[in-house]
């Protein structure tokens, strides 16, 4: 129980199917739950499992490449996200781990490109998520598909399905 985990090795991005980028920065989304506000005592904000705020998922890449203009074109991608880690454990084994994410995203943004002598560029391109699966050693971590109403979040012994939750409350 105490392993910790050791800095990304390496990554790679795949993008529709086939490799696009390797080492490059990935920032996932976040999962932020829309809250509604409540006044009792004061103001509380009571989170609304399955309902999400905005997830944004951000590629910066060096170097301004066909690669880079492939995963930036504007239109729906699917994208593989895959990391590469050591696990160490309390006795020092060393044990290689992956994490992996499958995101499928709308591009909103080709990113700025900066210019100067000495210095790599770094365009960095934004997307609009619409479906979020993350992975550790194959075992699914979560599942959130805005799009249609899934929200499946691992709980320790097996998933919690938020989305579910409110479909059954919708039955007749």
């Amino acid at each position: 129980m105490n392993e910790k985990n050791t800095a990304i090795l390496a990554d790679r991005v795949y993008c529709d199917g086939s490799l696009a980028l390797e080492d490059a920065e990935v920032t996932l989304p976040a999962i932020e739950s829309q809250t509604f506000e409540v006044k009792a005592m004061g103001p509380i904000n009571v989170v609304l499992p399955g309902l999400f705020e905005s997830m944004e998922m951000t590629i910066k890449s060096t170097g301004v490449t066909k690669e880079y203009a492939r995963i930036s074109g504007f239109g729906t991608h699917k994208f593989t996200i895959t990391a590469a880690q050591n696990k160490v454990a309390p006795d020092g084994t060393i044990t290689p781990k992956q994490f992996k994410a499958i995101v499928t995203g709308i591009s909103k943004k080709i990113g700025e490109i900066g210019i100067n002598p000495g210095d790599a560029a770094e365009p960095e391109s934004s997307y609009e998520v619409t479906r979020y699966e993350a992975y550790e050693d194959g075992q699914n971590l979560w599942v959130v598909d805005k799009l249609n109403g899934v929200c499946k979040i691992w709980n320790g012994s097996d998933f919690t399905d938020y989305g579910d939750q409110i479909a059954q409350l919708l039955d007749a």
